[in-house]
């Protein structure tokens, strides 16, 4: 038992010897010094840093929202035999809104804009006669509006920029539309009882935002029409969605809390 207490004995007066050497002592007498000794402004700092820090403070909600300008890389893709097929390789687009964005604590997004878009893309069609030739390709022009709404997660990269994933539905109505083929001369009205496209269409959709300085921000979104667009028979497949890639750049009006705080603090 006493030979017990004296290794105990030991270990503590080793452990304390190396706790001195390390600088231990240094910090047993900022321990016992008098908080008097404490500068004010040294105080005053330490209170709003910690007010600063406090979550509670810190969780506010942003609204942010400015204009947008889009271009779009656009196709119709096709499914046929449980496969899924790419028919334009040439679409295009382009469009204009407005988006907002809704930011909790600095972190999480609700993000959705509403956007005007025109889109050119390829579509195949058959060829309208006793004795159809196979398919033809044919030249889809079409005008949108759509609404995205999409929910993420926001990273703050640098200290004036963030970083966004996201993800949601997007609900897409078909304003103006045709289909034609000029070496044929067919030409195909979207709407009314001889319409051959379907006017509303639900996408899934998911992307990025990079926000710089609190007020530019650059976009990507990926779209993924969940709904068969084509009505009629003329076309070569019988299921074709609306897919596209847009590259949005937008100037929002709004300022962080983060920031907000920090400047509040001084």
């Amino acid at each position: 038992m006493y030979a017990k207490l004296r290794i105990s004995l030991l270990l503590w007066y080793v452990s304390f010897g190396l706790f001195t050497m390390m600088g231990g002592s240094n910090v047993i007498n900022s321990i016992g010094t008098n908080s008097a000794d404490t500068p004010a402004d040294s105080i005053s700092l330490n209170r709003e840093s910690v007010r600063t820090n406090n979550p509670e403070e810190n969780k506010k909600i942003d609204w942010k929202v400015g204009p947008q300008l889009s271009g779009l890389l656009d196709g119709i893709y096709t499914r046929g035999a449980g496969k899924y097929k790419i028919e334009s390789k040439t679409g295009y687009g382009f469009g204009v809104g407005v988006v907002g964005r809704m930011v909790f604590n600095n972190r999480w997004v609700a993000h959705t804009s509403l956007d005007f878009s025109y889109i050119s893309s390829n579509i195949s069609t058959l060829i309208p006669t006793p004795n159809p030739e196979g398919a033809i390709m044919n030249r889809l022009k079409m005008s949108t509006l759509s609404w995205p709404i999409m929910g993420g997660y926001r990273f703050a990269i640098t200290d004036s920029a963030n970083l966004s994933f996201m993800g949601g539905i997007a609900l897409n109505w078909a304003l103006k539309g045709k289909i034609y083929n000029r070496k044929y001369g067919l030409y195909y009205p979207f709407f009314g009882e001889d319409g051959v496209w379907e006017k509303t269409d639900f996408q899934l959709c998911f992307g990025y935002a990079i926000e710089m300085d609190g007020q530019f921000m650059i976009s990507g979104t990926c779209y993924f029409g969940m709904i068969n667009l084509g009505k009629s028979d003329i076309f070569n497949y019988k299921w074709n969605g609306c897919g596209s890639v847009t590259m949005s750049f937008a100037y929002l009006f709004g300022k962080d809390s983060q920031k907000r705080s920090m400047t509040e603090s001084y």
